[in-house]
């Protein structure tokens, strides 16, 4: 039983067989030119190399180019005041050729081996007048292109993280057309921007760090004797995050390992969950983590047969907040400055701001923490009113009043 992870980079495809072998992956994102390249090559096994054939990444003729940092960018070159919508919606993206495409072709498949696609994901980043809006399309051997339902999202964040934002894992395993590749299949996909508000508004592909990949496809090597036909996690209010999936059928399935990353390469297993051996009826699991990491966290399940082969489900993913008891704060006796004890979970740049109770901004600094117990000082003039210091960091955000 193996699975084939297909991760699409800003400059490079990287596939690699899941076997009971441990597979490194490469870091190109060094390889990248500031403007972003196009040249897409392959890297792995030479068993992976030879299942796909990859092209170049490409603009559509309503993109530009653009120098957008971080990332392969593009800039608008449509745009009217008159008639802002045929470049702001879904149908001017598509008649003005807004899009991004990448394609590949599958190589030799054999009765030892198939091709199925399970999921894509993206990490984007906009100019505040950039593309604020985006959905997918698929083509199979250049025929016409067709939505991917739940692709569509609106309103991301143009700021937050100046070098991408991770925009989660949409799932493929309903699109019969992806599933059970044959040899030769020109597999295309494109994604479409809109909603700038300007000409040379920016919209890019874009990598949040040197260890996480810009652009990925998901997919599976072999069929497997454990149908898996939903993989979902959710954040709740408890800050923890629930865990569900079902499958249709299975075939000397001995249990699950839930497995979690904080970059989406890197994996460690948080619990095992028994299967349900052999059974052709839907079969329903969960699990809750209750330690998440603040921020994203990346999800995978690694399903074991009895006889210790075993396959990796699409990655799946769930934003959570700061809990306002990773934070106290203590004022100096003066009121001229603020000692925060913040809790880090994960390492990296965080942001604290003080207001006023108005929302007037009074202080901010932006330091890098470590994960556990950091101290920042943060000199503020403070009144004798209630404040609020805000913390940011991956994405997720907390508030305390003191």
């Amino acid at each position: 039983m193996k699975k084939l992870l297909l991760t699409f980079s800003l400059v490079a495809l990287l596939l690699s067989l899941k076997a009971q072998t441990k597979v490194y992956y490469s870091d190109l994102y060094a390889k990248m030119s500031a403007s972003g390249a196009t040249a897409v090559s392959v890297e792995g096994s030479t068993d992976a190399s030879s299942l796909i054939t990859p092209g170049d990444l490409k603009r559509g003729s309503g993109f530009g180019s653009s120098g957008l940092q971080y990332g392969f960018s593009a800039a608008n070159t449509i745009y009217t005041v008159s008639n802002p919508s045929y470049a702001s919606d879904t149908t001017g993206a598509v008649a003005n050729n807004q899009y991004f495409e990448f394609s590949f072709t599958v190589g030799a498949i054999t009765s030892t081996n198939e091709l199925n696609l399970t999921g894509i994901s993206a990490i984007l980043r906009r100019s505040g007048a950039g593309n604020k809006n985006y959905f997918w399309k698929y083509a199979i051997n250049s025929g016409g292109f067709n939505y991917i339902d739940g692709s569509l999202k609106t309103d991301f964040d143009p700021t937050a993280n100046t070098a991408g934002l991770d925009q989660g894992v949409i799932s493929l395993l309903g699109i019969s057309a992806l599933q059970n590749l044959s040899s030769g299949t020109l597999v295309t996909f494109r994604l479409y921007g809109y909603g700038a508000t300007t000409v040379g508004g920016s919209f890019a592909i874009g990598k949040a760090t040197s260890s996480l990949y810009a652009l990925t496809v998901f997919g599976s090597g072999s069929a497997l004797p454990v149908s898996l036909t939903s993989f979902t996690a959710k954040a709740n209010k408890q800050g923890a995050v629930n865990l569900a999936w079902s499958t249709a059928s299975e075939q000397d399935n001995s249990h699950f390992e839930v497995t979690r990353s904080v970059n989406g390469v890197d994996f460690e297993k948080i619990a095992e969950v028994k299967g349900n051996g052999n059974s052709d009826v839907v079969s329903k699991y969960s699990y809750t983590d209750t330690k998440p990491v603040a921020g994203t966290n990346y999800y995978r399940l690694k399903q074991i047969d009895f006889n210790g082969d075993f396959a990796y489900s699409a990655i799946t993913t769930a934003k959570v907040g700061l809990g306002s008891d990773n934070l106290t704060v203590a004022v100096a006796a003066n009121k001229s400055a603020v000692t925060v004890n913040y809790k880090a979970t994960v390492g990296g740049k965080a942001h604290f701001g003080i207001y006023n109770s108005t929302g007037v901004k009074l202080a901010s600094v932006e330091q890098t923490v470590t994960t556990g117990l950091n101290q920042i000082s943060i000199p503020a003039n403070l009144g004798n009113s209630i404040h609020i210091l805000n913390v940011s960091q991956a994405g997720a955000t907390a508030s305390i009043k003191f």
